[in-house]
């Protein structure tokens, strides 16, 4: 009952310090130019108010990733009262109560920041962010072997003419020529082997003979296969570029995506889509066989595989037994694909729809392996749905953006975030199957009660963790984006089924009812705001 209160307490700090934030916080921007001391700012009311001290743009640096022109970070350097300072994204600067944040720049050499001074809204909000996790965690230990173990997975033909394992700069890191072959040739043609080549040799071929193939069918689209000389009429005109109704028509989307397939050729032809590594840039020798490998082997592949085939004989009642094996099997197997993928990148692997997917998969072989133990049903269900996260990670990275990581998204907050609510979403999507099928096997309740307000807690800290982060970035730990309004939606849902009067005042039937329907709120934050334009669209 303490908890409870703790929590709701924690809660109406956040509420509170909301609307400190709202009536007390004061922000606005400048626009700094080299030299020019600024004493005042235009606030976000269009008043201008004055400084308690001056700023004076020393100098804007801009690093970009290696052999590229994407900016992999950008900072000010700031004198502040004859105090050098630097700030960048994720790196504020701070002056008394101010909060100085690095927003954007204007190619000229200057830079616009935004200042903000809101000390007690965010002392309130912090606080009821200590006191949520606080108050939430003796939840976990209650659940010893559940919580241990999703508190480690948060931290949790012929010879080529080129050498698979040379290393080259491509989309900002050094990588072996294997990956980049095996990226292009996915996403060009849809396969990993054309004509019987594998993907480094028509790689290579295609930058032997670039006049060959341009003649040549092998760019896939919707309606088949077609060259790249096609796309050009007689006078030489770009076909796509005359059709494209700038988003309007229907082929538009078809268009984008041969565009990118031309635009990568393209790159390829000009010898501007990688360049080899210099000496000081390379790799060690391990971490490069490791992703050749890697990349040879596709392990997410036959993980999925594995997966959905031990989940599938869980099920059978009289060899359950082996899916129970299996499930152990697998979670061992998609740690070591999620550790293995962390080494040859260098940073955790949650960004993008298929990084994701798999980490989600990797929670989801946890949850199997608890719910094993007593519930042999739910613990197959749990793999199966292992093994479908497996699969759509499958199929989004044999597809990847190629675009490189951008500067807000270059921080440790990114991997706390992303595992804390992958973490919930894998909890309270096994919730809302389990409630689903208690409407036959009334036991199954017994599990969702277990489950629910480790995946509510988890909820709440991966969103407190992703507005702390927000303040570090933008300059506010709220903005009503549509992903974190989906989010707080989700959370505020699943909290109903917590209450006691949620369970007075429902029947077993209506409370499974409830929770299966509750797992639309998920769908909608992680698929259907994607539809919505917002800060997390990255990619």
């Amino acid at each position: 009952m303490k908890r409870a209160k703790l929590l709701h307490l924690s809660l109406l700090l956040m509420v509170i310090g909301g609307c400190l934030t709202w009536l007390t916080s004061v922000r606005g921007t400048i626009h700094l130019r080299p030299g020019i001391e600024v004493c005042d700012f235009v606030d976000s009311g269009g008043e201008v108010r004055k400084l308690p001290f001056s700023l004076t743009l020393k100098e804007f640096q801009t690093d970009y990733y290696p052999g590229m022109s994407f900016p992999q970070d950008f900072r000010s350097i700031l004198t502040i009262d004859g105090t050098e300072m630097a700030i960048s994204m994720n790196h504020i600067g701070r002056v008394g109560a101010w909060r100085i944040y690095q927003q954007s720049f204007d190619g000229q050499g200057g830079s616009i920041v935004e200042m903000v001074r809101d000390p007690w809204g965010i002392l309130a909000v912090y606080l009821g962010f200590i006191l949520f996790a606080v108050a939430g965690f003796p939840m976990l230990f209650g659940r010893k072997a559940l919580s241990l173990g999703l508190l480690c997975v948060s931290l949790g033909a012929m010879a080529s003419p080129v050498n698979e394992s040379q290393q080259v700069i491509f989309n900002g890191r050094v990588v072996p020529y294997a990956t980049v072959a095996s990226e292009l040739t996915f996403k060009l043609t849809g396969a990993q082997k054309v004509g019987g080549m594998n993907s480094s040799d028509f790689v290579y071929s295609l930058m032997e003979y670039p006049r060959l193939w341009a003649e040549k069918p092998f760019l896939k689209t919707k309606a088949g296969f077609i060259s790249p000389a096609s796309l050009y009429d007689a006078q030489g005109q770009y076909i796509p570029q005359l059709k494209y109704q700038g988003g309007e028509g229907k082929e538009d989307a078809e268009l984008l995506c041969i565009d990118e397939k031309i635009a990568l050729l393209s790159q390829l032809w000009q010898g501007e889509l990688f360049i080899p590594a210099p000496k000081e840039s390379r790799r060690p020798e391990a971490e490069v066989r490791a992703e050749v490998l890697y990349v040879k082997i596709q392990p997410v592949k036959w993980f999925f595989m594995f997966a959905l085939m031990f989940g599938i004989l869980g099920v059978i009642p009289r060899i359950g037994a082996i899916g129970r094996i299996g499930s152990m099997v697998a979670f061992g197997l998609s740690l070591l694909i999620f550790s293995w993928r962390w080494w040859i990148l260098g940073h955790c692997p949650v960004v993008g729809t298929g990084e994701v997917m798999f980490f989600a998969s990797l929670c989801l072989c946890g949850c199997s392996v608890w719910l094993w133990r007593k519930y042999a049903f739910a613990g197959a269900l749990s793999l199966i749905m292992a093994g479908f996260a497996a699969l759509i990670s499958w199929l989004n990275v044999k597809n990847p953006s190629m675009t490189p990581l951008m500067p807000v998204l270059n921080s440790p907050w990114l991997s706390i975030h992303v595992s804390l609510v992958m973490i919930s979403y894998a909890l309270l999507g096994m919730v809302s199957i389990l409630a689903l099928g208690s409407l036959i096997r009334r036991r199954f309740m017994v599990v969702v009660q277990k489950l629910l307000p480790v995946g509510v807690y988890f909820l709440g800290l991966g969103i407190i963790v992703g507005s702390m982060w927000a303040n570090v970035s933008w300059g506010r730990y709220w903005g009503w984006d549509p992903k974190e309004t989906a989010a707080l939606i989700t959370f505020l849902v699943y909290s109903v089924a917590l209450h006691p009067w949620f369970k007075r005042r429902l029947t077993a039937r209506g409370q499974a009812i409830f929770l299966t329907a509750a797992f639309l709120t998920i769908l909608m934050t992680y698929v259907g705001v994607n539809y919505l334009p917002s800060l997390h669209s990255y990619q």
